[in-house]
């Protein structure tokens, strides 16, 4: 212990010495040896003593006291090393165990940075319960010397901030100084806290400490100073101020400020609550300096927005300034003011900010602001010494607009913060006029701004009282700055001299936003002066701005020209706006108006800026500055006031431009840019007369400016005079001097001055006049001179020079990237103002760069698109690219559309490629001028037939756009080429794809259908581009159709894509420049009028004099398309069989292709008449058409002159010419290959040979027009079909490599089915026992059965293999015709395969189903084309009620039958809802494609009664067999196939033969004769008797000649076999089995060498019930036809019969016996059937005979129908109309119509000529009408269309009396669309007529009528006399008892009612002339009774 006292002594010698180890400089007698000897000492004796006496504290004692001494000679180190020593011993001493041993070793270095923390745990000490309170003092001692030591240690070295956090942290632990000060003795705490406080205060004061930290360490010094028991309050405050304010000064950031002022409040807290627990609470926690602290705080919290915190800060501040004084002082009263803005500011900024509906207490806090401001001129007048409430208040200002700008909370606090914003400006406004107008810049700044804003809180666009007052609040502040005396006022004390400017600028933006959001609201009136206020502060602003260039002026240059040019870019934009709102006030003064808005326009033109457009134009296109975002407004604004000056003022050629800004001082170059502007502003008004003298004063005025100094733009000029004159077709235009001058300017004779930079142009207007010269040439010439050959030669010149100046890319100039990197093409190219140079990075020396319009990316051109003739991709180069002329590309795609209208194919596609190149090089964006050049090369393959190369062309152009930016490319563009794509996948076969991209285009579509232009021209372009696509989209649609074997759904398809271009054409005739004298040269009828008015061409005009429309791009893209339609479903009806329809569509193409002066499309739609006239049989008329058409083809070869050859060659071979036909169609396909190799020329894909060579290789090769030559092919192979079978199969091997398409493949299919019967003829013809087998009568079923078990013969099995190969061929054959609807093709395959399926049965092959099978094969050639026609005309029933043509058809991927109509009509009632039903059913089943082999197919026959029974007849084409059929309910079909000229065999038969022909020349003779004796009859007088006795004498005559033609024809083409046709009657089966018997006898007595074998053979009961009804009387001939037919039937089944041993005579005789003998004994016994009906199903060549007047049939029940079919429909129609009006459907009503006589509509002779028709009639039918019967009708009337339609629609039963059928009152197809239709009786000349139409199906009223759903119709075949026809039709109505009487008590059928049917049988003997005129009424339908 000694040893430690004196240690202890020495140090304490040292401390008395002043003795510093931080100062080792100043000895004063000691060293840091000396020093640290005595400190060892006494560390060595305490480490003694603690072991000597380890429970003693005294040596704790004596340790703290040795390092307090330590501390206080700045051994922090070594302190620190024994304050650890220390705290180890206290914790020991009460039971904590140390860390470690003390160590003996003493630090002889220095205590490093990083080991200081390891120290940190020496400033707190565990609490220990256990501890002696005489040891408090020593640990707080020990904290308070490890906070001095660990300071300074920290200090000393450089700062580290986690070092100091964790300090920071360690000091403030729970056990730190602060605790245990409480439980030190009360004489030592407070020097402890006062030296710890300044330990902290001293040290870090200096120190670079981040500021947090800081606080938190002067926190908690703050903390000890606090807890002294004596401290002055004043000190404190200020000293805890002062620490706060250094704190502010360290944060910049809004996150900064938040924890700022976190840490502020969290100080203010700590130190008011510890402040609040000390005895002298009440003094201490008051005074100034408190509450300068505590708004301090505010300031903080104000900054952090905490509002708790503000609102408990401002409280205090608030109660103690109430609460110390009555009468406050003045600061502290602003301190109140302040602490309460404060809080308003932060509660309303936090309400705003948390986006909360309402708060009640925030209005309460504004209030109390409200409240408190008064006297504020008084604070504005002082501003510098209340700048903190100044602060204060701007910011709550600022929010208060804001929650007006907002609009949000309660109303209560928006007028709180109205009246805020209110007393701020007054007081401004009250400082202004006191101090006579000079004040702080930055209050008017502010109270401008309070005004906007309560101009806006007053602001209501609907309510017209708030628009004075707001306008009032801006007029304050215009008020606000017109008080000052002098700008140099006004900016005094401006930091920034453009202050005025800017509160100028400020209201002109008020001014404007409530002027244009009063314009968005429509109130323009209300508008107008904002915006004139608006205008005119702008230009004073403007005005306003101090000039950078002033000597000592210290403004920022660029920033003060930046403002200028805003200011400046804004007074045209605001004065247009103006302009705007006089146009469309409702109230004005048109004149006035218009001249205001006018002069309003000018003035906005006047203040914009000319300089930037003006360098431009010396280098770039005006068209391209207009386009550029910087002049595009300007643009706009310069066509607009052309626009009103022109149309509205009238002011006519003072318009221009040159008139109000020639003489101002503008640069030409500028000048000119706008006059080109007004050009172009016009150029789509262009047809309208006032618009065209105003273009010629601009183009003098255009090229005053452009003189010879500007040749180039004045040659540009020219050539849109050269455009005009071709647009208005100005006859008068000298186009030779003016392409004379554009050439002389462009040669650089005179050099090019100031074009110099636009010398890139020369070659392109060069170019461009051969263009316009070549669209002159068109327009000047005829369709037939060689005006085509002209047109040729100009496209070549100028392809040439453009191909020169755009080169293919490989050989072009390129550049490199910077970084030596190629480019790619994608990427923005660089223009240039000329090729040979590339654009260099300097700057322009001319003037300031012009903003150039953003550009899009150029496309990519993929390698297969280069090698079809675009720019290829360059991978290691760049493209450099060119300033291209926009309307150049526009005229070239144009250009393009007339080379393809004039058939240059191939110059066509040169031109699209070209066009790809151009977009490729040019500076500007083109990418829709690339993919729609693209589009139009793939339309063209496709229309080539080359698809495989449309298709590379679709699928890498849309490749290159989804690589490419989307927006690079138009949504219209990219539908089109979806569409494009998708119609060439269809075509391909790929149908799933082809859906796909249809859709992806139709959701394009419908995302893109608006339609957005300015002007009408704009509009009417838009719309019919809108038309456009939906047309594209209709075509595809059809092209998908027809490749899913949907016919119908495709024809509607094309009629929706006509009915478009029709349309697009009619709105785009509006922009046609039309002539008051030139007539519409052709009537479009239902084509809506499509075309524009063209002069007429006529025949005796030559064509030279011949003029034709102007078309531009668009229209003639919509000509082609239309054209193209027409053409398209012209074939599609040639297709189906329509030739009607077909004719129709064919001459309306004629006539457009006249019109548009297109030799080409006038071939092509001259081959499909030609075609036509070829299958109607009119060879004469198709020699003329070949003549003509053949007149239109120059040298060049093309596939339109291939195809008139083909047809050439086709009229040869009808003629029978052969080798002539052979020869054409060779020369046809040599001129189609020379065409393919000029065409594989531009293609470097094909190979360089036709497609026609012979190629090996089986890969499909991309064929110029596959399904033409596969049809010329095919006839080579028909016509060559007897030559040597190798030169066939080399024809069929070419056909079959064609590439494989639906049409093509049923050409192949077809022709190998025609080889294969034709080699089926040969073979029997070849065989000498089947030779007669085509000769021969065959029926089906065969008639014979056999027992033997034998098997056909080896001759025959082959012969049977060769029928069923064929088979199978037909049966492939028809399959792919009927799926595609080819009805000529499919009429074949099916009479084909009837005739296979008898000659299979003959031979004893015979299946059960073949006479089903060959029925349904025989009615399906009949009817196939009516089927096509029924549905089209079912489509058009109930048409769709939403969607109109426009609307995308929906499509999928499933195969669905469409729907009728709309279900969902709310009209609809329930009549139209089974109709629509029973219409979509019908369609159903009529578009179904049946599986016509398909046994298990349910049979139609089977629902009909049965008394009914279905007959058929058919000609085979050759006219040299009939197909005769039965059928019946519930039995199998019977059918004979009967060879006319079967008589022939026999020679004493040679006159009784009656071929088709001659038995049809006879009937047309008779008729002829009849019809011209009818004539005569009007020659003939009154009284002149002789005359009228002969000619009754020649017209008996020619009724006795029908009569015996009729029974000739029964009796040579049915023979026997009539027996088909007689009422079915019901023979005991006893004597059907004995007839067999009898007639087998009679035959094997006959057969006696063949008898055994005979006798196994049995004849069949459906021959045997045929043949029973046998007349016995019947005529030998009769007999001897039945006796051949079995004979035949023996021989077929094996049996050698030898004719000549045969007794044909006896056979006969005793045939007639076994007939007569069975007519005997069945007389009685076999009961006739009751109302039996006959329905004749005929086909095209026996339809105009008067079947039902053969002896077999005549006086018989007997009707026609169509088909079975149509029989069906009309039974389930009876049903509906039964289940409709509430009647019994059963057995007994099973077919009949439902007819109620009371609902009876007549007219009677409406042509007003037939006056004996109407003698007799009149009175009937007056009486059926007045006497309450119910009938109505017109006599002597004409009727209207809507009048017929509406009685055949509601009534049950129309009758017609007078010329024809009423096909010139109603047309033909409105009749078909009805839903329903009455039966109807046509009692007029041939109203049953079904015109003959060679190849096709014959055409004539009755089919309408069926499509109409009449279930009868009676009408008459040809022409017969009025007086005839009126007394067979009063004895049908006699039989119908159709008078008054029993009509009026008509309640229903009854048994004894008369079929309509059965009374027009039993009423042909009513006249004189029982045929000519009996003959001619005929029924159609089924049959209804009265």
């Amino acid at each position: 212990m000694a040893a430690a006292n004196a240690a202890s002594q020495s140090l304490g010698v040292v401390v008395q010495a002043g003795w510093k180890a931080s100062d080792p400089d100043a000895t004063k007698g000691f060293s840091m040896n000396s020093t640290l000897s005595i400190v060892l000492s006494f560390r060595m004796a305490i480490l003694s003593l603690r072991v000597l006496r380890p429970t003693s504290m005294d040596v704790d004692r004596v340790a703290s006291s040795f390092i307090g001494k330590m501390v206080t000679l700045h051994l922090y180190e070594y302190a620190i090393f024994m304050l650890s020593e220390l705290k180890s011993s206290i914790v020991h001493l009460y039971g904590e165990k140390p860390s470690s041993p003390p160590s003996r070793k003493f630090p002889s270095k220095c205590i490093k940075l990083g080991e200081i923390s390891k120290y940190f745990h020496l400033l707190y000490y565990p609490f220990l319960p256990s501890a002696d309170p005489a040891i408090h003092g020593v640990i707080c001692a020990s904290i308070v010397h490890a906070v001095t030591s660990l300071s300074a240690l920290i200090s000393a070295t450089s700062s580290n901030i986690p070092v100091l956090e964790k300090f920071a942290s360690d000091i403030e632990n729970e056990n730190n100084l602060l605790m245990w000060q409480s439980h030190c003795p009360k004489e030592l705490i407070d020097a402890l806290l006062t030296h710890a406080h300044r330990a902290i205060a001293a040290t870090f004061s200096t120190l670079n400490v981040p500021s947090d930290i800081l606080l938190r360490l002067r926190k908690w010094a703050l903390q000890c100073l606090l807890l002294r028991t004596t401290l002055s309050s004043e000190s404190f405050w200020l000293q805890a101020a002062q620490y706060l304010a250094s704190h502010g000064k360290s944060v910049h950031t809004t996150s900064e400020y938040t924890f700022g002022a976190q840490d502020a409040v969290a100080l203010f807290d700590t130190l008011v609550v510890m402040a609040q627990k000390r005895h002298d609470a009440p003094v201490f926690v008051s005074g100034s300096q408190y509450v300068k602290f505590c708004e301090l705080v505010l300031i903080f919290s104000q900054k952090g927005s905490n509002v708790a915190d503000v609102k408990r800060v401002a409280h205090l501040i608030k109660s103690h300034v109430h609460g110390e004084k009555s009468h406050p002082e003045p600061e502290q009263t602003l301190i109140q003011l302040h602490a309460t803005l404060a809080q308003g500011a932060v509660s309303l900024e936090k309400y705003l900010d948390s986006g909360q509906d309402s708060d009640p207490t925030i209005a309460i806090v504004i209030l109390h602001c409200v409240d408190a401001l008064s006297g504020l001129s008084s604070i504005f007048a002082d501003n510098d010494s209340n700048i903190r409430v100044t602060r204060a208040l701007e910011r709550l200002r600022r929010l208060c607009c804001r929650a007006i700008d907002e609009g949000r909370g309660p109303e209560v606090l928006l007028k709180a913060a109205k009246q805020i914003l209110e007393n701020y400006v007054k007081g401004v406004e009250t400082v202004i006029c006191d101090s006579g107008g000079t004040v702080a810049p930055d209050l008017i700044i502010y109270s401008v701004n309070s005004l906007c804003a309560l101009a806006k809180y007053t602001f209501s666009p609907t309510q017209l009282w708030t628009h004075p007052t707001t306008y009032d609040y801006l007029q304050r502040g215009m008020a606000m700055i017109t008080n000052l005396s002098t700008v140099d006022a006004r900016i005094k004390g401006a930091s920034d001299p453009n202050v005025l400017a800017k509160i100028l600028r400020t209201l002109a933006g008020a001014f404007w936003n409530y002027g244009v959001t009063l314009c968005q609201d429509d109130m323009y009136a209300s508008a107008i002066r904002f915006l004139i206020q608006a205008g005119d502060l702008t230009t004073k602003a403007y005005d306003a701005v101090v000039d950078t260039n002033i000597e000592g002026n210290t403004l920022d240059t660029n920033s003060t020209n930046e403002f200028r040019l805003t200011l400046k870019a804004n007074i045209p934009k605001r004065w247009e706006l103006l302009g705007e709102a006089y146009l469309k006030i409702s109230d004005r003064k048109a004149s006035m108006i218009y001249f205001l808005a006018y002069e309003t326009f000018l003035k906005s033109i006047t203040a914009s800026n000319f300089d930037s457009f003006s360098v431009a134009s010396r280098t770039m296109h005006h068209s391209e500055i207009a386009s550029s975002a910087a002049h595009s407004r300007f643009s706009s604004l310069v066509q607009r006031v052309s626009f009103l000056g022109l149309f509205d003022l009238l002011l006519g050629e003072a318009v221009s431009l040159f008139e109000t800004l020639g003489h101002s001082g503008i640069s030409k170059d500028a000048l000119g840019v706008l006059l080109e502007w007004q050009l172009d502003s016009f150029d789509e008004a262009s047809h309208k007369e006032e618009v065209q003298s105003l273009i010629q004063r601009l183009w003098k005025d255009t090229l005053q400016v452009y003189n010879g100094q500007y040749p180039i733009r004045r040659a540009r000029v020219l050539l849109r005079q050269l455009e005009f004159a071709y647009r208005i077709n100005d006859a008068t235009f000298p186009v030779a001097d003016v392409v004379t001058e554009i050439q002389v300017l462009l040669s650089a004779a005179g050099g090019f001055v100031h074009d110099t930079g636009l010398i890139h142009f020369c070659k392109q207007y060069q170019a461009a006049t051969y263009i316009w010269m070549a669209f002159h040439a068109h327009l000047r010439s005829g369709i037939r001179t060689t005006m085509a050959f002209d047109v040729l030669q100009q496209a070549t010149l100028a392809r040439n020079l453009l191909e020169d100046v755009f080169p293919s890319p490989q050989s072009s100039p390129t550049v490199k990237s910077p970084q030596g990197r190629p480019k790619a093409m994608l990427t923005p190219p660089t223009r240039v103002a000329t090729r040979s140079s590339p654009r260099k990075k300097a700057t322009n020396p001319r003037g300031p760069p012009v903003t150039p319009k953003p550009r899009k990316r150029v496309i990519e051109l993929s390698p297969k698109i280069s090698k079809l003739g675009a720019s290829p991709k360059l991978r290691d180069t760049d493209v450099q690219t060119f300033a291209i002329d926009p309307r150049l590309m526009t005229i070239i795609e144009m250009f393009s559309h007339l080379l393809g209208l004039l058939g240059h194919v191939i110059p066509r596609i040169q031109f699209l490629f070209l066009l790809q190149k151009m977009a490729a090089y040019s500076s500007q964006p083109a990418t829709d001028v690339f993919i729609r050049a693209c589009i139009e090369a793939g339309a063209e393959y496709t229309r080539l037939g080359k698809i495989q190369s449309a298709l590379a062309i679709f699928s890498q152009t849309l490749a290159t756009i989804d690589e490419a930016q989307p927006a690079s490319v138009s949504e219209d563009v990219r539908s089109f080429l979806l569409l494009h794509y998708a119609e060439a996948l269809a075509v391909k076969g790929n149908v799933t794809k082809s859906i796909r991209l249809y859709n992806e285009a139709r959701s394009i579509s419908q995302s893109t259908d608006s339609i957005v232009a300015r002007t009408i021209a704009g509009k009417i372009k838009a719309k019919a581009q809108l038309i456009e696509r939906s047309a594209h989209a209709a075509r595809v649609v059809a092209v998908i159709h027809g490749a899913r074997d949907l016919p119908h759904c495709a024809l509607a398809s094309l009629r929706q894509c006509l009915r478009l271009w029709n349309r697009a054409f009619d709105v785009l005739s509006r922009l046609v420049p039309t002539k008051k004298t030139a007539p519409n040269p052709f009537d479009m009828g239902e084509l809506l009028a499509a075309l524009p008015n063209f002069e007429s061409p006529k025949k005796d005009k030559p064509d030279s004099d011949q003029r034709h429309a102007v078309y531009d791009g668009l229209q003639w893209r919509i000509a082609q398309g239309l054209l193209h339609s027409l053409l398209d479903i012209a074939h599609a009806y040639f297709i189906q069989g329509s030739v009607r329809g077909s004719e129709y569509f064919v001459e309306q193409a004629c006539s457009l292709a006249t019109a548009l002066n297109s030799p080409s499309l006038l071939s092509r739609a001259m081959a499909k008449k030609i075609e036509i006239q070829l299958h109607q049989g009119c060879v004469e008329e198709a020699i003329a058409s070949i003549k003509e058409a053949d007149d239109l083809h120059g040298e060049s070869p093309s596939v339109d002159a291939a195809n008139i050859i083909r047809l050439n060659a086709r009229r040869e071979q009808l003629l029978e010419q052969y080798v002539k036909a052979k020869t054409l169609y060779s020369k046809s396909l040599s001129l189609v290959s020379e065409f393919d190799v000029n065409l594989s020329a531009i293609d470097s894909r094909l190979p360089r040979q036709s497609a026609l060579s012979p190629r090996s290789t089986t890969k499909e090769f991309d064929t110029l027009t596959p399904s033409y030559l596969a049809a010329v092919l095919a006839q080579q192979v028909w016509i060559q079909r007897n030559e040597p079978r190798a030169e066939i199969n080399e024809l069929i091997e070419r056909l079959a490599s064609l590439p494989f398409s639906k049409t093509n493949n049923a050409e192949r299919v077809t022709i190998l089915a025609k080889l294969a019967l034709h080699d089926v003829y040969t073979k029997l013809c070849a065989d000498l026992f089947l030779s007669s087998l085509s000769e021969s009568t065959i029926a089906i079923p065969m008639g014979l059965s056999c027992n033997d078990g034998k098997g056909p013969s080896v001759g025959v099995k082959q012969i049977l293999e060769v029928l069923a190969e064929t088979e199978r061929w037909f049966w492939d054959c028809l399959r792919c015709v009927v799926g595609n609807g080819q009805a000529l093709h499919a009429r074949d395959a099916a009479v084909s395969l009837a005739l296979l399926k008898t000659f299979q049965a003959s031979l004893g092959r015979e299946k059960s189903n073949d006479a089903h099978v060959a029925v349904k094969l025989l009615g399906k050639s009949i009817s196939i084309t009516l089927q096509h026609e029924f549905v089209e005309a079912i489509d058009q029933k109930f048409p769709p009620s939403i969607t109109g043509d426009l609307a995308w058809s929906t499509i999928n991927n499933e195969d669905s039958h469409k729907e009728i109509g709309n279900k969902d009509d709310d009209d609809d009632e329930v009549s139209n809802f089974h109709l629509r039903d029973y219409w979509t059913s019908v369609r159903s089943r009529h578009c179904s494609i049946t599986d016509l082999d398909n046994s298990t197919t349910p049979f139609q026959i089977d629902s009909l009664p049965e008394n009914w029974m279905v007959i058929s007849i058919s000609i085979t084409d050759d006219k040299s067999t009939m197909f005769l059929s039965r059928q019946r309910p519930h039995r199998d079909p019977l059918l004979f196939c009967v060879p006319l000229d079967r008589h022939g065999r026999r020679e004493e038969d040679l006159e009784e033969r009656l071929t088709f022909n001659d038995a049809m020349q006879q009937f047309k003779a008779i008729l002829h004769e009849s019809d011209i004796a009818a004539k005569d009859a009007k020659d003939i007088a009154v009284d002149a008797r002789e005359d009228k006795i002969a000619w009754w004498a020649k017209r008996v005559v020619l009724d006795n000649q029908l009569r015996d033609l009729l029974g000739n024809i029964e009796f040579c083409w049915l023979g026997a076999f009539k027996t088909i046709l007689h009422e079915p009657v019901e023979t005991p089966p006893e004597h059907l089995d004995s007839l067999r018997t009898k007639f087998q006898n009679v035959f094997r007595r006959a057969l006696a060498s063949n008898k055994k074998h005979a006798t196994r053979l049995k004849l069949d009961d459906s021959l045997m019930e045929c043949f029973a009804s046998l007349s016995p009387k019947c005529r030998d001939e009769e007999l001897q036809d039945l006796v051949y037919f079995i004979l035949d039937l023996y021989q077929f089944y094996g049996l050698h019969i030898a004719l000549s041993e045969i007794d044909i005579d006896q056979v006969t005789v005793e045939l007639r016996t076994v007939l007569e003998e069975h007519a005997s004994k069945i007389r009685g016994s076999v009961v006739p059937m009751e109302d039996v009906h006959t329905f004749l199903v005929l086909d095209k060549n026996v339809q105009g005979l008067p079947w039902e007047s053969i002896p077999s049939l005549r006086g018989r029940s007997t009707s026609r129908i169509p088909s079975l079919a149509f029989l069906i429909d009309r039974i389930e129609f009876a049903r509906v109309q039964r289940r409709l009006r509430n009647l019994d459907d059963d057995e007994a009503t099973l077919g009949r119509a439902v007819v109620n006589p009371k609902k009876t509509y007549f007219v009677l002779n409406p042509s007003g000529d037939l006056l004996k028709s109407q003698a007799r009639f009149e009175p009937w039918l007056k009486e059926m009408e007045h006497h309450n019967v119910g009938w109505k009708g017109l006599i002597g009337q004409i009727p209207t269309e809507l009048e017929l339609l509406d009685a055949l629609n509601n009534r049950d039963l129309v009758i017609y009396m007078g010329h024809g059928g009423a096909e010139q009152y109603i047309r033909s197809n409105k009749l078909k669309h009805l839903p329903q239709c009455a039966a109807t009786m046509l009692w007029g000349c041939s109203s049953g007529l079904m015109r003959d139409m060679g190849d096709f199906d014959r055409t004539g009223t009755p089919y309408n009528y069926m499509m109409a759903g009449c279930p009868t119709l009676v009408a008459c075949l040809w022409d017969v006399t009025d007086n005839e026809l009126d007394k067979f039709a009063q004895s049908v109505f006699d039989k119908l008892r159709l008078d008054a009487k029993s009509v009026r008590s008509w309640k229903g059928e009854v048994d004894e009612a008369v079929s309509l049917v059965a009374a027009v049988g039993q009423s042909r003997d009513t006249g004189k002339l029982k045929y000519l005129t009996g003959a001619a009424p005929v029924v159609y339908g089924i049959p209804f009774y009265l």
